[in-house]
């Protein structure tokens, strides 16, 4: 609990970083922190309620990551399987419930955020991401290529089980698919589908730029 107030926004809060698990917050902050050090960041908390704390003390940026639906709960769901009791019926419901509960409150607060798409995250669109959330704060192509490189390496060095990890595999993607697969006729899925579109529209020129 220690760790997590820690993170929570607060005034001396620099910059907000959040989004449903699994969807490029590791990268992000760890990319910032690389970048702007020193920096307090609040990040990987997950919650709506951090978010409408930033919202109170009138921080700026507040970043919201964005993945496709099926792709943040599959991939949620093959990390934290093995810490729920439940079958995997319901842990895939559960980390879907959870998706629609987060990003229905960013659509409704969509103005309020800075969202960046997971492929972005991970391709050189980041640059001109950076480049738009910090324009008082110009990042040459070399350094940002520096420090993508590191952060990679420093991701690299996870030992724990490969599920859990923050880096692909071909084990990690089979499963995936399988999981999937199995969330194809989901009614709460496609109504997950729904609220990521719309963000997209709304938010193209951050997404995709």
């Amino acid at each position: 609990m220690k760790g997590l107030r820690r993170l929570y926004p607060s005034r001396a809060t620099d910059i907000v970083v959040d989004g449903f698990g699994r969807s490029g917050n590791t990268f992000m902050v760890e990319f910032i922190k690389e970048w702007k050090k020193p920096v307090t960041l609040s990040h990987h908390l997950h919650s709506i309620s951090s978010l409408k704390e930033a919202f109170r003390l009138n921080l700026s940026p507040i970043i919201v990551l964005i993945r496709k639906p099926e792709q943040a709960v599959a991939s949620a769901v093959i990390k934290n399987k093995d810490d729920f009791k439940y079958k995997p019926l319901g842990v895939t419901n559960y980390f879907i419930e959870e998706w629609r509960a987060f990003y229905s409150y960013v659509l409704k607060n969509h103005e309020k955020f800075v969202i960046v798409d997971y492929t972005t995250v991970f391709s050189n669109r980041l640059y001109s991401s950076i480049q738009f959330i910090f324009d008082d704060e110009l990042l040459s192509k070399d350094e940002f290529n520096t420090i993508r490189e590191k952060v990679n390496k420093h991701l690299q060095k996870d030992t724990r089980h490969e599920f859990k990890r923050k880096v692909p595999s071909n084990r990690k993607e089979l499963e995936k698919q399988k999981c999937i697969e199995a969330m194809k006729d989901s009614l709460l899925l496609n109504q997950c589908q729904e609220i990521y579109e719309e963000l997209c529209q709304k938010h193209s020129y951050q997404l995709y730029n």
